[in-house]
C-alpha cells in the first residue's frame, strides 16, 4: 500500500521531501525518498492501536522516519519511544519530532532493538506497536536500495526477534499491535504464542471490496485468559477510485 499525505510542499534536498500530514492536527514529516518512506500501513498501524487513559509507555520497534510515534501522539497522553537501527533514518525521525514540537513526547533510540535490554527495563511498557519488514530473507529479490532492503526484508532481523523484544518489554496486561502480510498469520499466531501473547484483536485489511486481503493487523496481550479473539469487520482501503469512508475518516482523525 502507496504512503499518504498531501502532495509534497517543499524539498530539504535532492533526495528528501517535506509533507503535511493532513487530518492529523497539522503533522509535518521529511522523508528521505532513497530509503523506504512511510505508507498507509502505518496510518492503520496507529489507528488500530486501542490505548486508553492507562496508557503510560508507548514504544515503537523499528521506526523509521517516526509516522507512528507521531500519528500516535495525537491520540495518547503517553511518553512515546522509537527505536531505529539506520542511522540515517533515526536523524531524519530526532528532525521530525523537533519539526513538530514533540520533544517531550517522543524520543528516537538508535540501537537494534535485540538491544532494547541497554535503554528499558522489563515489563516498562504499556503498548508496543511495531510494522515489521513483511519477507522472509531470500524469498523475494532485493532492491539496489540497501537502506529499503532492511527496512522490507529480513536479513538480519527476524520476526520472531521483534515478538521477543515486545515480550520483554510489555508489562502485566500489556499489548502487542501489528501489522504483516497475510500469508504469513499462521507464523504470526505461533511466534505470539511462544512468547506466551495471546491474540486478542484481528483485522484484514482490503484494497478494495472484491480483493483477497493484502494485510492483517493483530493485537496480542501479555496475561488474561487464553482464546476469545475479537475478529473485526474488514478495513476495505477504496470504495471505486477514492479512499473508502473508513479510511478517510482515519484521515481526519484530529
Amino acid at each position: 500500500m502507496t504512503g499518504w499525505s498531501s502532495p509534497r510542499v517543499a524539498r530539504t534536498n535532492s533526495s528528501e521531501q517535506l509533507h503535511y500530514l493532513l487530518g492529523f492536527s497539522g503533522l509535518r514529516m521529511v522523508q528521505d525518498e532513497k530509503m523506504l518512506c512511510f505508507s498507509l500501513d502505518s496510518v492503520l498501524l496507529a489507528d488500530f492501536a486501542r490505548l486508553t487513559k492507562d496508557t503510560r509507555v508507548i514504544v515503537d520497534l523499528g521506526t523509521g522516519f517516526a509516522p507512528v510515534p507521531l500519528f500516535l501522539s495525537t491520540r495518547a497522553s503517553a511518553a512515546i519511544y522509537g527505536m531505529e537501527i539506520q542511522p540515517r533514518a533515526a536523524e531524519i525521525a530526532r528532525r521530525n519530532i523537533r519539526l513538530n514540537g514533540l520533544e517531550d513526547t517522543i524520543t528516537i533510540v538508535e540501537d537494534d532493538l535485540r538491544r532494547a535490554h541497554e535503554h528499558f527495563t522489563s515489563s516498562s511498557a504499556d503498548y508496543i506497536t511495531c510494522n515489521p519488514p513483511y519477507y522472509n530473507y531470500g524469498t523475494k529479490a532485493l532492491g539496489a536500495s540497501k537502506a529499503k532492503n532492511l527496512a522490507k526484508h529480513e536479513q538480519d532481523l527476524s520476526l520472531q526477534d521483534i515478538v521477543r523484544t515486545a515480550r520483554y518489554l510489555l508489562c502485566n496486561k500489556g499489548r502487542l499491535a501489528l501489522v504483516h502480510k497475510p500469508e504469513r498469520i499462521e507464523e504470526v499466531i505461533a511466534l505470539l504464542a511462544e512468547e506466551r501473547l495471546h491474540l486478542k484483536r484481528l483485522r484484514m485489511v482490503h484494497s478494495r471490496q472484491d480483493s483477497r486481503a493484502s494485510r492483517v493487523l493483530f493485537e496480542a496481550v501479555v496475561g488474561g485468559r487464553i482464546g476469545g479473539v475479537e475478529v473485526l469487520p474488514p478495513l476495505v482501503v477504496h470504495e471505486g477510485e477514492d479512499y473508502s469512508e473508513e479510511v478517510l475518516r482515519i484521515f481526519k482523525r484530529k
